[in-house]
């Protein structure tokens, strides 16, 4: 996209079937203040926020996709579909544990 770049990777583990982990970063404060929000908006949907979360984070696609920003960077940490057998709110719980990055 302009004035950024996109960057994702999928992989899986013993306790999620896959996760997709997206990372969007801005170039530039002032390309990251006038696109984040019109991004946000086309790019996810609606996300809810989550109370007090330092970086804040919301849920987004029914409670399955985890997405917080840190400095020009937006991050988005998806949780496949198939064979998934965690109920959401355990399913939150293991993505909030995980290490954040940038």
């Amino acid at each position: 996209f302009g004035g950024g770049q996109s960057v994702s990777c999928t992989f899986t583990n013993k306790d999620f079937v896959s996760v997709r982990a997206e990372i969007d970063t801005w170039k530039s404060k002032r390309d990251y203040d006038q696109q984040f929000q019109q991004f946000m908006d086309t790019a996810f949907g609606r996300i809810t926020p989550i109370a007090g979360d330092a970086d804040k984070a919301g849920w987004g696609d029914l409670s399955k996709t985890l997405h917080y920003t840190r400095g020009l960077s937006h991050l988005a940490l998806s949780v496949s579909d198939s064979d998934l057998t965690l109920e959401p709110r355990l399913l939150q719980a293991r993505l909030l544990k995980l290490r954040r990055v940038p």
